[in-house]
């Protein structure tokens, strides 16, 4: 019998569908070469290659999140002026000072660099844009409306990295932790609308 010749190009797949593939190659009778081997093993480093990207991106997203809601509030703070208001902004900062800190400390397992922020031109636009919105208004009902609408997008993103990504249990930790500290701001918030 011929030996198996991997493809030219890898399929897409997981480490289960290269076990199966193995343990059908050995009920064969077919001797697994080195250049099988090879194959495989470069199928599993593309593999988690690109799990690890996704992990990378997932805490980049969460970082972006936690750096645009920390700016946000930054810029409104000062603006609130119920006492119980700033006092749960001043908490939502804390959370997002946290969730920050986790990120750095597992980042480096991901990427040998810093984890991705808002630039310069967005926190500009974000500025301005705040700028806009509370010039006819900055009544704290409007500023709740404000941080709704941005912690909303935040909830979304991070389900749809959970929904959709396959990433290590502690960046999906993180990230199940980023979204629940989220709704329950949600919750909070709208007292104030």
């Amino acid at each position: 019998m011929d030996q198996p010749k991997p493809p030219e190009e890898s399929p897409k797949g997981s480490h289960f569908f290269l076990e199966i593939k193995l343990l059908f190659i050995k009920l064969l009778g077919l001797k697994i070469t080195k250049q099988c081997l090879f194959w495989c093993k470069n199928h599993i480093i593309m593999l988690e290659s690109e799990k690890m990207e996704d992990n990378k991106n997932a805490l980049d997203e969460v970082n972006n999140g936690c750096t645009i809601g920390i700016e946000a509030i930054k810029r409104l703070i000062d603006k609130v002026e119920d006492k119980e208001f700033k006092k749960l902004l001043e908490k939502e900062l804390k959370q997002y000072d946290k969730i920050e800190d986790k990120i750095h400390d597992i980042y480096n397992k991901y990427s040998d660099k810093d984890p991705h922020e808002i630039g310069l031109v967005m926190k500009t636009m974000n500025d301005y844009m705040t700028n806009i919105k509370t010039m006819m208004d900055h009544s704290d009902s409007k500023i709740a409306e404000m941080l709704l609408q941005g912690t909303n997008m935040g909830i979304i993103e991070g389900k749809k990295i959970l929904n959709n990504k396959k990433i290590d249990k502690e960046v999906e930790d993180l990230l199940k932790e980023f979204v629940n500290d989220q709704e329950k701001i949600i919750e909070e918030l709208k007292k104030y609308l």
